[in-house]
């Protein structure tokens, strides 16, 4: 009984330490939110977090989010390209939530695809 104490008690002091690094809580919050499409919540952190690279790398990366997100809903009305811009939306959905997660835990996560062109981004 107490090996599973002591593996449990391991293992929850290994994901705190995973989790702390010096970003704040505000920062985290910010950066969470620029990955969710609508409203184009990638405003915020743009405007509030100008001085703040870890800020403002999410918020660049939440901007190409919109952008992709409003490309496909574009493609989307085309019949045959529909098909592909759905599963382009799964996709996005899906790097959204992962970006959103890391962005939580403090983290500088990079968009696969996607991620290269937010570095372009000059604010």
């Amino acid at each position: 009984m107490t090996v599973g104490r002591n593996f449990v008690g391991r293992a929850i002091n290994a994901i705190l330490e995973f989790m702390e690094t010096n970003i704040t809580k505000k920062e985290r919050i910010l950066s969470a939110i620029a990955y969710v499409p609508f409203p184009p919540l990638f405003l915020v952190p743009l405007l509030i977090g100008r001085d703040d690279t870890y800020v403002e790398f999410h918020g660049k990366q939440g901007l190409i989010v919109f952008l992709a997100w409003f490309a496909l809903w574009i493609l989307s009305n085309v019949p045959i390209v529909a098909i592909v811009a759905y599963a382009g939306f799964v996709a996005l959905i899906v790097a959204a939530v992962i970006g959103f997660v890391q962005a939580c835990l403090g983290k500088r996560w990079e968009l696969p695809l996607l991620g290269r062109y937010a570095k372009m981004i000059k604010l």
